[in-house]
């Protein structure tokens, strides 16, 4: 939806995706201009499938907007099995050239 958007924090070290902070604002449950709570999702744990590497845990807080810290947790998801059929040139995953950066809350 148009009024959705999403932070990607990476880890400044290994540069994987260390966070998620995000609205959505699905038609039909929200009206116009309306949207989810802020959330952010974080991912600890790692498992890897056919070279790539996958969080096994992901944790989901309210965001304190005002403070700039997560907040309440709302949900636990928890992977245990993971496949893949194909693999992929590490170079596909490169962060685009002028990209920034930031650390994760």
């Amino acid at each position: 939806s148009p009024g959705d958007y999403y932070i990607v924090y990476l880890d400044p070290e290994t540069h994987i995706v260390a966070a998620l902070r995000y609205v959505v604002s699905f038609p039909g449950r929200f009206a116009p201009g309306e949207h989810s709570p802020e959330k952010i999702m974080m991912y600890t744990g790692s498992v890897e499938a056919s070279g790539l590497r996958f969080a096994t845990e992901y944790h989901t807080h309210t965001w304190d907007l005002e403070g700039g810290l997560p907040g309440e947790r709302v949900t636990d998801i928890a992977m245990s099995r993971l496949a893949m059929g194909e693999t992929y040139a590490d170079s596909i995953f490169a962060a685009p050239e002028g990209a920034v950066l930031e650390e994760a809350p």
